[in-house]
């Protein structure tokens, strides 16, 4: 499930790299556009996604209005900006299962061509303990069906990752 709030540039890219997945079955993706003021629900619709269209923008409500339009588990929420293919997606639903409720890829920005202090901080914050061991900052996460069991609808938080996290 993708949430997109204006993601007409970037959102192509990731649903072309879902695509052999969708196109085998191994995938249902639910594109959310949500208070989109570009093209990203047409950009989206030139893909065998579901596109819902929603006029306010509001990633809570666009997750938890995606999450009751999939049928399948695991369940992935991917940021429309993140590189990450089918077979990643595969990869990370093979690591669930047993004790393991919830997964996320690891973690790596590109900082080229950025300030040494950007640069910087991203070398500190990718060490820090909080971090490492975490869902949130990665742009996406998955769960299985019992781990999402354990919460109704996603409350208006400010990092839905970090709220999974606590889940």
């Amino acid at each position: 499930m993708i949430p997109a709030n204006n993601e007409a540039t970037v959102i192509g890219d990731l649903l072309d790299r879902l695509r052999p997945g969708i196109d085998a079955g191994r995938l249902e993706v639910v594109v959310v556009a949500n208070g989109c003021t570009d093209e990203t629900a047409t950009v989206a619709r030139l893909h065998p996604v579901e596109v819902i269209e929603r006029t306010e923008g509001d990633k809570i409500a666009a997750l938890n209005a995606g999450d009751a339009a999939v049928s399948v588990f695991p369940r992935f929420y991917v940021d429309a900006d993140v590189q990450l293919d089918a077979d990643g997606i595969g990869r990370l639903s093979n690591a669930l299962g047993g004790r393991v409720l919830a997964v996320a890829p690891g973690r790596r920005l590109d900082t080229a061509g950025a300030s040494w202090a950007v640069r910087s901080y991203h070398r500190i914050w990718d060490r820090l303990e909080s971090t490492t061991d975490s869902l949130a900052g990665r742009g996406c996460y998955g769960v299985s069906e019992e781990g999402r069991r354990r919460w109704e609808a996603v409350p208006d938080v400010t990092a839905d990752d970090a709220f999974v996290n606590r889940m």
